[in-house]
């Protein structure tokens, strides 16, 4: 999915700490999701399928442990 694609929650109306703290949350949904495609995208075209598996569970482990 493209960072693009993602639908976040609204932000809080007024509270000035609620919507940092959104905002804050929002911004490391996209990085991660940026950090998880970058590293995918580095895949070696060469591995079979089994290797890609273990390859995408190690970096999901990593990012998301």
């Amino acid at each position: 999915m493209a960072t693009y694609e993602i639908e976040l929650a609204p932000p809080p109306p007024t509270d000035t700490r609620q919507r940092e703290l959104w905002l804050q949350h929002a911004a490391g949904v996209i990085r991660f999701a940026d950090v998880r495609k970058y590293a995918l995208e580095r895949l070696d075209p060469t591995l079979d399928e089994g290797a890609v598996m273990v390859a995408t569970k190690a970096i999901d482990d990593t990012l998301y442990g």
